[in-house]
């Protein structure tokens, strides 16, 4: 009852975040990034002055909403592809998005990061 005869526009909010990209520090160098995107998360490290850099991925990671541990992921390096232990990341910043990450295995090492959105 009362409903009009024709279509009718409901108005819904929606908000849509694209690629989140995660800037990886150690100290205040660069030391590699992350990215975000339709539920996996792939991080790279920048290659060294022997070309040796440090990769890893998973599925079924959504955004960080609060604080403490997030996601940890298995890392490896490009050549042969040995793994090296795994990555954490913690949130110790909700808005901005941002926090620590550390490696432990055969390599450690420890920084931080900030997250960036890209918007489709």
């Amino acid at each position: 009852m009362g409903c009009p005869r024709g279509l009718v526009t409901i108005e819904a909010d929606y908000f849509h975040i694209g690629v989140i990209t995660l800037a990886l520090y150690k100290g205040s160098a660069p030391w590699g990034y992350a990215t975000v995107q339709d539920n996996a998360i792939v991080v790279i490290s920048y290659p060294n002055e022997s070309l040796l850099y440090y990769i890893g991925s998973r599925n079924s990671v959504g955004l960080p909403t609060q604080l403490g541990p997030w996601v940890n992921l298995p890392m490896r390096n490009n050549s042969p592809g040995t793994g090296i232990g795994s990555i954490y990341f913690t949130v110790t910043s909700v808005a901005p998005t941002a926090g620590t990450w550390e490696i432990i295995g055969s390599v450690n090492a420890s920084g931080t990061w900030v997250a960036n959105s890209l918007f489709p």
